[in-house]
């Protein structure tokens, strides 16, 4: 037989590993922490697409600046042709 702390040690992992988010929260297995690098390179990811989103490209302010001047030029350049 197994001693009553065993016994409260072994149904508290049973019962934490059941939990569907929270499976990984005691580390007594490998995957434990797996799981907290995925959980922590999604929210890395996520806080990324957050910050590329909201800031400012250089590209595409120098894609909208540029753009109206190669449509002159283009026009321009039959009638430097002829």
């Amino acid at each position: 037989m197994i001693g009553a702390a065993d016994a409260d040690t072994m149904e508290s992992s049973i019962v934490t590993n059941q939990e569907t988010f929270g499976y990984w929260s005691n580390f007594d297995h490998p995957v434990d922490y797996i799981t907290v690098m995925f959980y922590l390179l999604a929210i890395g990811a996520l806080a990324n697409g957050v910050r590329l989103m909201v800031s400012e490209d250089e590209t595409d302010e120098a894609m909208k600046a540029d753009a109206p001047a190669e449509e002159v030029g283009e026009q321009e350049s039959p009638e430097a042709t002829e």
